[in-house]
Parts: structure tokens; C-alpha cells; sequence
């Protein structure tokens, strides 16, 4: 016996039933040349859908921070007199907030900003010659500090008429809004987790039947069950981590493209958006081998 023989002889068994090499077990099949490519789809669709409801909520967290930092004032407008600032009510309303505590940025709106904000209440009935009130846009420096019952009521006795408005039903429309949007975006996520784990279960399960003679042999050879299952958890492994990292890309891509804000500021944005990819990526390669190995496990059993 030559030294070469010795050593193969004194290999163990296991070595000679499971290479270290993969098996082909899946070569010639079309239907499993397809998981990672359906795979990829379904990535794409989750990210893309993931990243439009971070669009969404980052959007709707802006309003609401805009919303809760701003105050709007209404003040009638003293007839007879157009020009806002010569208005002897405006004059007193200014000086009333310029004393007030609490108050930053105080903004006169001119004539078309405020014809634009009446007539998304009104509708296009506002021409010219209907007297509008002046509006007043103040942004709070320390929200605390602001007492806004005592800021009407010095209001009123400066410009009799006027109204402040804290934003407070905006701020409830965005809030309802945000767990809307949050819920509609986490049902479309599930929808895609759950099309992945039937579509890794059909292919899987496909695959398995059309080896079942390969499977039986490995069986008469002494195959202990863990290393069929590692060739088709193992196949599945790699088909989604090709199929859904091509997908996020292409999912992130889509998502670029429809939002080229991420471009201007990436330092803000792409923060809240890594994580999101990293979740969605790492749950659809868990579902999708987690189901390749709950089917072929289960027809294994059946099996044999």
C-alpha cells in the first residue's frame, strides 16, 4: 500500500460522504436558478417600500417639529388702511410680541403670501378687493417659555380681534397622519416577508422533489440528515444573499430617484436610511432560509 493510499484509507468516513466541496444537486434547474431572482424582486419591493415610509415619516416629523415651533397671529386689518405697516393694530401687535419672552423670528406676511394661505381655506373667492387680515408668522425660541393663553390675551388688548393659532390641530392631523402612514408601510413590509417565505417554500420544495433519487443515495451512503439539509439551506444562503443585495441596491436606486433630497443631504438622511436597509436585508435572507429549512426538513420526514 502506498503512502497516498494509507492516508485515504485512514480518512474518516464522514470526509468521504461529505466533501468539503457543495454538491450539485441543483444543476439543470431552472426553477432554482429563479430564487434569486425572485428574491431580488421581492428585495427591491420591501426596500423600496421601507424607504418610501421613512420618506413619509421623516416628512411628517418635519411638520410636526415646524408646526410646534411656530406660531401664527390673525390680526383684523383696521378698515379704511391697506398698507400692513402703517397699521396702527399691526403696530400694537408687533410690539406686543417683540416684548413677549420666549419668541424668536416674527414675520409680516405680505398680501400674496396671505391670499395664499386664505384661499386654502376659502377657495379661489378671494380677489383684491376683499380686505384680508395680517398675518403674523412667529417661530418660537423656547417652546417652555411660551404661554400662549397669556400671549392671546395681551394680543387681544393690543389689536382687538386678534387670534393666535398654536398649530395644535395641525400638529393632531400630522401625529394621526405619521401612524397611518407607519402602519400602511409596515403591512406592505409583511406582505413582501410573507410572498418571500411561500416563494423560498415552492423552489425549495420543488427542488427537493426533483432529488429525490440524489437524496436517496446520499441516504444508502450513510448521509446523515444535516448534510442534505446544509446543500439546500446552504443553496438558499447564497441565492439570497445575491438576489437581495442586487435588490436593495436596485430598491435603494428606485427610492433615490424618487426622492433626489437624499442627494442634498446625505449626512441626514442616509442615517435613518442604512438601518432601514439593514433590517429589511437581514430579515428577508433569515425568512427565506429559515423557510428552505422548515420545507425540506419537513420533506425529509416525509420522504424517508
Amino acid at each position: 500500500m502506498t503512502q497516498n493510499q494509507a492516508k485515504s484509507a485512514r480518512r474518516p468516513v464522514r470526509d468521504l460522504i461529505a466533501p468539503k466541496e457543495p454538491l450539485m444537486v441543483f444543476r439543470g434547474q431552472n426553477a432554482a436558478m429563479l430564487l434569486p431572482l425572485i428574491l431580488g424582486l421581492m428585495a427591491s419591493l420591501a426596500v423600496f417600500f421601507a424607504l418610501q415610509t421613512t420618506q413619509k415619516l421623516y416628512e411628517l416629523q418635519e411638520s410636526i417639529g415646524l408646526a410646534n415651533s411656530e406660531l401664527t397671529i390673525f390680526v383684523p386689518s383696521t378698515p379704511g388702511l391697506t398698507p400692513t405697516l402703517t397699521d396702527p393694530a399691526v403696530t400694537r401687535a408687533m410690539d406686543a410680541l417683540q416684548n413677549t419672552a420666549g419668541l424668536g423670528r416674527i414675520e409680516v406676511l405680505d398680501r400674496q403670501q396671505t391670499q395664499q394661505l386664505v384661499e386654502r381655506a376659502l377657495g379661489n373667492a378671494v380677489t383684491a378687493q376683499v380686505p384680508l387680515p395680517t398675518i403674523i408668522s412667529v417661530q418660537r425660541a423656547r417652546r417652555p417659555d411660551v404661554d400662549v393663553a397669556q400671549l392671546r390675551t395681551r394680543l387681544d388688548r393690543a389689536a382687538p380681534g386678534a387670534m393666535v393659532d398654536d398649530n395644535q390641530a395641525l400638529r393632531q392631523q400630522l401625529q394621526a397622519a405619521r401612524v397611518t402612514e407607519l402602519t400602511k408601510g409596515l403591512g406592505l413590509i409583511l406582505a413582501v416577508f410573507v410572498v418571500v417565505s411561500i416563494t423560498s417554500a415552492l423552489v425549495i420544495g420543488q427542488s427537493v422533489d426533483l432529488q429525490t433519487d440524489v437524496i436517496h443515495v446520499l441516504y444508502i451512503s450513510g448521509a446523515p440528515d444535516r448534510i442534505i439539509l446544509s446543500q439546500f439551506v446552504g443553496f438558499a444562503l447564497r441565492s439570497a444573499i445575491i438576489g437581495v443585495g442586487l435588490g436593495c441596491l436596485v430598491g435603494w436606486l428606485l427610492q433615490a430617484l424618487y426622492w433626489p433630497r437624499i442627494f442634498r443631504e446625505p449626512s441626514v438622511i442616509l442615517p435613518l436610511q442604512v438601518p432601514v436597509m439593514i433590517l429589511v436585508v437581514s430579515l428577508l435572507i433569515m425568512v427565506a432560509v429559515i423557510s428552505a429549512r422548515g420545507n425540506v426538513l419537513r420533506k425529509l420526514k416525509r420522504t424517508f
